[in-house]
């Protein structure tokens, strides 16, 4: 996005604003919390926001959202992507302050509730969910994550079945997914 428009990143973590600093030199970076953000009304061209409103941090994700369409300009593009799947809470969640997840629905309610058209909207990795789904009952009461060990044979099978899902999604929409995720623009 860097080499297109100027960019702005926003951190509640001092850690990730620095560790972020360090491999995106010429990004803007600003520690300050999502829901109360130091830039001014209709002051941005695009907002995308990834995994953010599902973490416990976030109190209300509708309020948070309304903060993000605020900074957008009429005409300007936001892009949300969040854990699918409300029911497929599990070990990772927990360990990683997962609060709640999202049905492509509740996306697109967020979204059209903060006066924003959804011009898109899907489930992703669908095909992760019978997996993910096992995995909850078989961890139940645990607190593991999936960031561990993810290489080898199972790491290259998986990425192939994400690029084939990337170019079904290209065209079509999925109605759930591991992930949900939409894409609206701010009304006038």
């Amino acid at each position: 996005m860097a080499d297109r428009q100027d960019v702005v990143g926003v951190d509640s973590e001092p850690v990730a604003v620095r560790l972020y600093a360090d491999q995106h030199p010429a990004t803007r970076l600003v520690n300050a919390d999502i829901s109360s953000l130091p830039l001014r009304d209709a002051s941005v061209d695009a907002v995308l926001c990834v995994t953010v409103l599902c973490h416990r941090a976030i109190k209300d994700p509708e309020a948070t959202v309304a903060e993000l369409v605020r900074v957008m300009r009429p005409g300007g593009v936001i892009c949300l992507l969040e854990p699918g799947i409300r029911r497929l809470r599990r070990a990772h969640d927990r360990a990683v302050h997962v609060e709640r997840r999202f049905a492509v629905a509740d996306m697109r309610t967020l979204l059209e509730r903060n006066g924003c058209q959804v011009l898109r909207s899907s489930g992703a990795y669908s095909f992760l969910v019978p997996a993910a789904a096992l995995k909850a009952v078989l961890e139940r009461g645990r607190s593991t994550s999936d960031l561990e060990g993810q290489g080898g044979a199972l790491g290259t099978a998986l990425g192939g079945a994400a690029s084939v899902e990337r170019l079904w999604l290209r065209r079509h929409g999925i109605p759930a997914g591991l992930s949900a995720w939409a894409v609206a623009t701010k009304s006038s």
